[in-house]
Formats: structure tokens, sequence, C-alpha cells
């Protein structure tokens, strides 16, 4: 078993797709961290930041009045308590401006903290003033406390347990991930931003180097038949994945670790991590952080190698488990993925990608400690709940590949018992004993009939014979005995395998699986804000605005017009007069916002009001103007465009994606290898294949999605309106945006579920055109390099 381990872990060492993918991974995540702001590390009790406070006070003790005011007597209780509050700022400003080092500095940041709690402002908050002031406390315990103005200044493990992910951006790989990613409802969010990158650079390498151990474990593969008891091998091969996909997320962060170490030093593993989770506030050190991090990462690497054991020991082939793992692992990226308010946020608890974000799960320290900044704002999303998931999860899967196994094994006996005799037990002694005589026999066979077959040994050559390789691969399809094939047949023979294999179905039904979910599951479609309800809390919180001292209005005409309005659409008998009350509303809102009639405290972006209004407009002229807050609720086309802008185009590109693997794949080691065509045609052929197959693949994964709706609701309403909000911002890849429609960067608009939807079909066109155009070009260079190794192998042979 050490052996077959040893022997695995080399063989998927020595791949060269684990080391480009660990060194494109590590490059983009370390350019990335050197790129990142400044104001990443900021905080609001940062030197920089308390220097515009110092400069305003001064500018208010110098005043005359501000003196006058001071000196005199107060007239009341509450004049007095604000002339203590200014004199004890002053008292605290005084210290920070006079703090030497970090500890002092510390020191005065907690007196500030006391004194907020000692003079609450508007909107304080009593719960983030403790969990502040616990950090500072624990970090004041410290030998040594720091405060980090940097990253370049952070020890290597303040860096790895600082929430740096929220701040990671690539320069290319963001712009299309934003272009891509299709636009949620409303721009704001409930939870503290989710790098894809960052979980991309980290879980990427993961799956590849699980699947580099794996690709000798299929039926094409000589380790297949390894001699071992099945269970011992499945133990040895998921437990290599798991170690080799640790492996590579070391390596991805071990460069930067190792500069930060060597310039910085270690750092301290007491150093306090307090964050918000949920709204409960999580105290902790950076040493329990590093340790809950790891154990998830231990149980996640586990779960992706046993997707890939039952794949394999299933349907003998690895694709099945590379997608469904795949898909595991970019399900997080799903837009508002850990948003409270997400569709996904009843579910997400359950779901074993929700663990995969293990920065998220863990949390880390930020000089901003409040709620809005919330880590996971899912209630039940945490380390303890991800433990109980990622394992039960892992012991589900073991159930399976050991149910496969004696499944294959009673197969296997039955099968020995229908032949009958001693005769079959040859065959049943393993892989061994068969290489074995299978080997004898083929050295007895005349050996120009086993090269012909194109084996994958490589004889050496010599240096006198490598020019006439070369000369005779220039000279073209000459020496190559097969008649010249056409576009025609090309495409046909790679339908053909494309349609036989185990990819293109598995990529429908992960795909169809996830787009059916909002259907089956109480998924919230987020139109909460836009139901009667929303504005009936609206109405009470204006009205009790107008009567306090925080009025938003300037105008008390304007106010009782706003009143008005609010309670034609908050108290409207029906849906449809809600629909033209709030159309009225949001449209003399909009008026107002334009005007400037609205004072800042309570302004918005005008071009968000008129969005509502013509909303609530298109909505009053339908038949049915109901709205719907869960999937089950949504007719097909309006599923279709609820799913459109739920997930982002790739999904819908899974198809394209396993297509083109599978032709890369023909290409390289079927017998589509030897097809003698240029290099154009084969492309030319790979890429109408390619799409073919990807659009009757994306068109049968929509098939259950608008049944169930169907079936559920009926047909529905074409011109169902919905909000758009483009994710692109100024600037980015123009050429992609007029691609897909749309017309410009941060543009709300409003548009039919069918224009919508036409949305997403432009983004899948789009992302089905490149996954098709990249798999002819890798297809291309393949064949043409597999071309050569022919030739190499035919003039060796010659020579010898």
């Amino acid at each position: 078993m050490a052996r077959y381990a040893a022997t695995l872990f080399c063989l998927a060492v020595r791949s060269p797709l684990l080391w480009v993918s660990v060194l494109v991974a590590s490059a983009l995540l370390w350019v990335g961290v050197a790129n990142m702001p400044a104001l990443a590390v900021s905080g609001p009790y940062d030197r920089q930041s308390m220097q515009t406070n110092f400069d305003l006070y001064e500018q208010q003790e110098a005043s005359a009045s501000q003196r006058e005011w001071l000196a005199r007597e107060p007239s009341s209780l509450l004049e007095e308590r604000a002339q203590e509050e200014f004199v004890d700022r002053g008292r605290v400003y005084d210290l920070m401006r006079a703090a030497t080092d970090d500890r002092s500095y510390i020191k005065a940041i907690l007196e500030l903290l006391r004194h907020d709690e000692q003079y609450p402002y508007a909107g304080f908050s009593h719960a983030e003033n403790e969990a502040s002031q616990e950090f500072y406390q624990q970090l004041l315990r410290l030998e040594d406390p720091q405060l980090y103005e940097s990253i370049q200044e952070m020890p290597a493990i303040a860096f790895f347990t600082y929430r740096w992910q929220e701040w990671f951006s690539l320069p290319i790989v963001s712009q299309l991930l934003a272009s891509l990613a299709a636009g949620s409802a409303e721009p704001s969010s409930s939870a503290a931003s989710f790098s894809p990158e960052a979980h991309l650079v980290m879980m990427v390498p993961a799956v590849v180097a699980s699947a580099c151990v794996f690709r000798w474990k299929t039926r094409r593969r000589l380790l297949d038949a390894v001699p071992l008891v099945r269970g011992a091998a499945s133990t040895v091969e998921v437990l290599t994945a798991a170690a080799c996909s640790l492996l590579a997320m070391a390596a991805v962060v071990l460069p930067g670790l190792v500069w930060l170490a060597a310039k910085n030093g270690l750092g301290n593993l007491s150093y306090p991590v307090v964050y918000f989770q949920a709204g409960e506030v999580v105290a902790t050190t950076a040493g329990e952080v590093i340790f809950q991090g790891a154990s998830l990462c231990v149980l996640a690497t586990l779960v992706i190698a046993l997707v890939l054991e039952l794949s394999c020991c299933a349907t003998h082939r690895m694709t099945p488990g590379v997608i469904v793992a795949s898909a595991t692992v970019l399900a997080p990226l799903i837009p508002d993925y850990f948003d409270r308010l997400s569709p996904l946020a009843s579910a997400a608890p359950w779901l074993p990608s929700t663990y995969l974000g293990v920065d998220k799960v863990v949390g880390g320290w930020s000089y901003f400690i409040n709620t809005e900044n919330d880590v996971l704002p899912i209630a039940g999303c945490d380390y303890a709940h991800g433990l109980l998931v990622l394992g039960g999860t892992a012991l589900v899967l073991v159930t399976l590949v050991t149910a496969v196994h004696l499944f294959c094994h009673a197969v296997r006996l039955h099968r020995m018992g229908s032949v009958g005799g001693p005769s079959g037990g040859s065959a049943s002694r393993g892989g061994a004993h068969a290489l074995e005589h299978s080997g004898a026999a083929s050295s007895s066979r005349d050996g120009g009939a086993m090269r012909a077959k194109g084996a994958r040994f490589s004889p050496r050559l010599s240096a006198r014979g490598t020019p006439d390789v070369r000369r005779a691969f220039r000279d073209g399809a000459r020496d190559l005995p097969a008649p010249a094939a056409t576009v025609r047949s090309t495409t046909a023979a790679y339908l053909t395998v494309l349609l036989r294999g185990a990819a293109i179905p598995a990529a429908v039904v992960c795909e169809a699986a996830v787009l059916v979910l909002p259907a089956v599951v109480p998924f919230r479609t987020g139109m909460e804000a836009y139901t009667q309800d929303a504005y009936v809390s609206r109405y009470q919180e204006h009205s009790r605005a107008q009567g306090g001292d925080l009025a938003a209005f300037s105008d008390p005409a304007f106010a009782r017009r706003d009143i008005e309005l609010l309670a034609d659409a908050a108290w409207a008998p029906d849906a449809r007069s809600f629909a033209v009350a709030a159309a009225a509303y949001e449209g003399w809102w909009a008026a107002r916002l334009e005007e400037g009639a609205v004072l800042a405290a309570a302004a918005e972006n005008p071009g968000i009001a008129r969005s509502r209004e013509e909303f609530y407009r298109r909505l009053s002229e339908l038949d049915d103007p109901s709205i719907a807050l869960v999937g089950s609720q949504l007719s097909p086309v309006r599923l279709v465009a609820f799913d459109a802008r739920l997930y982002p185009a790739l999904l819908g590109a899974l198809p394209y994606f396993a297509a083109g693997a599978m032709a890369i794949s023909a290409t390289r080691r079927g017998l589509l290898r030897q097809v003698p065509v240029r290099g154009w045609r084969r492309a030319l052929s790979v890429a109408s294949a390619t799409i073919v197959v990807g659009l009757v693949g994306a068109a049968l994964a929509w098939l259950p999605v608008l049944a169930v709706a169907l079936i559920r609701c009926g047909w529905g309403e074409v011109a169902y309106p919905v909000i758009v909000w483009d994710a692109a911002s100024p600037g980015l890849l123009p050429w992609l945006s007029a691609l897909v429609g749309e017309a410009g960067a941060s543009l709300p608009a409003v548009a039919t579920a069918g224009e919508l939807a036409h949305l997403y079909v432009g983004r899948l066109a789009v992302t089905g055109l490149i996954a098709s155009v990249a798999s002819s070009a890798i297809s291309v260079v393949v064949g043409r390099t597999v071309r050569v190794a022919g030739a190499e192998q035919e003039i060796s042979r010659k020579e010898l």
C-alpha cells in the first residue's frame, strides 16, 4: 500500500498540469495582494483617519462662539452633558496625538471607545463598541502589540488571518468575472464582499491535484488493475489525492508567506481575531483561526477526492467526478450566495459548497468591527456546522463508494460463476496475473504490429535521426497512409465520440439539477422590498421621522405629499391598485430627487427610483400583477429569468466546456488523433461539434426546469417586468458588453422577463463561443503534436 501511494504521488507530482495550475494560481494570488490599495488595511481609528477628527476639533475649539458656549453656565442637564462630552473628547484626542508607539495609541483608542460608551452618539451600537474594546484589550495583552498600516508590514500569521480576500482583485480576471456574472436584483448586500478570484486561486489547484491522481485510475491506465484489495486501493487513492490537494493549496500561498516571514517575522499565534458572524460577536485568536481553516481544508479536499473516487468506481471515468467537484467548488461564486436575503439562505447551512469558502466560515480580523462588516450573515454557517456537514458528506460518499465496490464484486462473481470451473480462475486473480500472461503473449508476436497500434512508448531517437523527423513533418502528410478527411466526416466522427461519452450527460444532469432547485426548494426571489408590506413599513418610518428631530425633509408640504402617496400605496385594496399607487409614488420621488429637494441624508440615485416606477407601471398592465416571493410561485418564463439573474452564464455553458474537454481528449488519445486533416479543418470540425452538442445539452438541461414550473404555475405572462442591474463597470470589456447587448455600466434598467432571458442567452452564447474556439485551438495543437510524435516513432522504427 505504501508503495502504491508513493507511485500515485510521484505520478501526480510529475504532471505538468499540476505545476502549471499551482504556479499560475500563486502568481495571480500574490500579484493581486501586491496591488491591493493602502485602504485595504485602514480602520476607523488609524492615525490618518483620526487626523481629520483632530483638525475638526481644533477648529471648533478655536472658534469664539464655542469658547463662549463652554464658559457660560449650562441652562439644562442636556447642555451640561454636551459640554462635558466636548471637553472629555478633547482629552482623549490629546492622548491619541501624544502617543509615541502602538501600545500607547491602543490605550488611547480604548479611552475613545469608553468615551463613546459614556456619551453615545446617534446610531451608537453597544455590541459593536464592546467587540472593538475586546479586540484592542486582547491586542494590548500581547508582549509587542502592533497596528498595521499596510499588508507589506504584516508578519506571516497576521496576513494569513487577515480578511484580505475582501480587497483581492485581479486586473483581467475580476473584470471578466464581473462581466459574465448575472446581475443581482439590488446593488447592495448584507454580507461582506466575497472575492471569487481569491476563492478560485485556492480551490482550483486542489481539484487539479486530485484529478492528477485519479487520472491513473481509469480503465485506460494500468494502475486500474493494481493487485490490491479494492477497498485498500480506494483508501490509498483517496488519501493520496487529498494529500496532494492540500500540498497544492499550501504551495499556492507558500511563496508569499515565506517572503513575509523573512521580512517581518512569523508573527504571534495569540493575535486577536474579533468579528461579527450572523450578528453575533466571535472572539478568538489567530492560532485558532488557522487550526479551524486547516481542518476545514482537510475535509474539503477529502470530499473532492471521494467524489472523484466514486466517479472512477461507478463509471471508470474521471470526467463526471471532475464536473461535480468543479460545480461544488464554483457554487459559492453565485451572486449573493452568502447574503442572508439570498434565495439560498435557508439551504446554505446544509450545503457542502458553503464551507469551501473557508475564509467566510472561520472569519478573520479587521479594524472594521461592526454588523455591516459581518463575515457571514447566515445563521448556522459556523465552524462546528461546517465540520458536521463536510464530515457527513464524506461519510455518505464513503458509503456510496463501498456500495459500488460491493455491487461490482457481486457482478464479477456472477460472471465467473456463469463461465464455470477453474477456467475462469485466471481472470479472477487480479490485474497482475492478467498483465503477466498478456505481456508474454504480446512478446511472442511481431513487434511491428504492436508498434503500429500507437502504443504509449516513445523510442529514443539518435541525434542523427532528429533532423529527419522534423523534415518529414515539415513536408506535410505525404508519409501518412490515410486519405484526407473531409470536414463533414470529421465533424460526424467528433459528434459520435461526444455523444457516446459520459461527460455530456453528467454535465446536463448537473446543470439541470442546479437550475431546477429554485422551482422545488423554497428559494426567496429577493422581491420583499417591492411588496405592499414594504411600503407599509416605509410609511411608518417616514411618519416617525417627520414627527421627530431626525426629519429628512426640508419642506412641510413636501413631507405631507410624501405621506399621502405612501398611504395610497400602503393601504391599496388590491394588487393592481397597489402597483398603480407605487408607480405614482416612485415617479414623484424620482422627480424630487432630480430637483434636489431631498436632503443628503435621505438621497439616493434617481435612476433607482425611475427603475422602480417603470417596474410598477408595467406590473399594473398585467392580468396578474402579483409579486412572487418564492421560486415555486414562478411561471416558466419568470423562472428562466430568475435563474438567469441568480446563476452566472458559466453554469449554462457547462455542456460546452464538457464537450470541448471530450473533443480534446479524443484528439489526444482516441482514433481521431490519426485523422489526417489540416489545422483549420480540425478546428472547424471541433468547433461545429462542440457548438451542436453544447446547444443540445443546454436545451435538455432547461427541459425539467420548464416542465416543473409549467405543471405548478402554467405559462404565465412573458411581459412580466424585472429589474436588471448591470454588473460591469465603466470601460470594462466594452466588446463583451456589446456582444451580450448591455447598454452601459452601473445602469439600472427595467426589462421584461423575456428580455432578461435574452440577456442570459447572449451571455451564454458568448461563453459557449469562447469555449468552442478554445477547444478548437487546443485540439489543433494537440493533433499536430500527436502527429509529430507519430512521425518520430515511425522514423525511429525504420532506423532501428
